[in-house]
């Protein structure tokens, strides 16, 4: 899956970029009080060494099998782990049941948070390409608009 995002911090050290949506992105558009990608960043790898600057627009690449392989481990690990615990559990009484299986769950949310942490790097977006930002090409867009109707005047 590609996405367009625009590149708010570099950091040539470890050749991790911060990207982000871009605020112009915002003004305008009228579902502002419901957003949740408002002031959102993450962190994406810069493989190829491309040449970089705040501000630059790019297009990074969230390779599909990673993508759900990461949800599953998130969201299955811990669930499956609830289940297994609460079934294995020889007691009757549905509350002792329910908070082994409760920290069947807890175990599966910390396998998930060290598996992420020490796998952080590899399942990380990729930077494939720099593109002009479609705020840049609308404003040369209407540029030209404006120099195509003063010669027209001429």
């Amino acid at each position: 899956m590609y996405q367009n995002a625009y590149v708010s911090k570099v950091d040539h050290k470890s050749g991790l970029v911060t990207v982000g949506c871009s605020l112009g992105q915002c003004q305008g558009c009228h579902a502002t009080l419901f957003c949740n990608t408002r002031n959102q960043s993450f962190q994406v790898r810069n493989p190829k060494g491309i040449e970089l600057a705040e501000g630059s627009y790019v297009t990074i690449f969230l390779p599909p099998g990673k993508t759900i392989l990461s949800s599953v481990i998130l969201f299955a690990t811990p669930l499956v782990l609830f289940l297994l615990f609460f079934i294995a559990v020889p007691s009757d009484n549905e509350f002792i049941k329910a908070g082994i299986g409760l920290g069947g769950g807890a175990l599966g949310f910390l396998f998930s948070f060290l598996y992420f942490r020490k796998r952080k790097e590899a399942l990380m977006p990729e930077i494939v390409s720099v593109s002009k930002s479609p705020i840049e090409l609308k404003l040369r867009q209407e540029a030209r608009i404006l120099e195509d109707n003063d010669a027209g005047q001429d």
